[in-house]
């Protein structure tokens, strides 16, 4: 089971929200497993009925968290396109500008060149750029 997406600008409050409507869902399907189970193993009808009842329970619960986070959510976007539409100075464009173009990218190359001079697999080596590791 996949855990839930936060987006990048969601606030610590929006993202346990999302995190703990994430845990209701999945209670959901744990409970009416539970409820299949009691089924197949001839329980009690008393017991399924109550498997069944707390998965509507988990249900109302999921929804009741992701409720409470769309407001954040709205909030948390509003601001993230708002930060987005001012302009950067010059100078943090260029130094982004640096760190992303040479930095990251020297260490990438650096990575790559080791990976493909490491490689135990020809394949590997290739795709890396095996022709510098010679």
């Amino acid at each position: 089971m996949a855990t839930p997406k936060a987006s990048a600008g969601m606030s610590s409050l929006a993202r346990y929200f999302a995190e703990t409507a994430y845990l209701e869902a999945a209670a959901v399907d744990a409970f009416r497993i539970l409820r299949d189970e009691l089924e197949a193993h001839g329980a009690p009808q008393a017991l399924v009925t109550g498997a069944e009842r707390a998965a509507t329970d988990e249900v109302r619960h999921t929804r009741i968290h992701a409720q409470a986070r769309a407001p954040l959510r709205r909030d948390a976007d509003a601001a993230a396109r708002a930060e987005a539409s001012r302009s950067s100075p010059i100078f943090a464009i260029a130094l982004e500008n640096a760190v992303e173009g040479c930095v990251r990218e020297t260490f990438a190359a650096l990575v790559a060149h080791h990976q493909a001079a490491a490689a135990g697999s020809p394949h590997v080596r290739a795709a890396m750029g095996g022709d510098c590791a010679r």
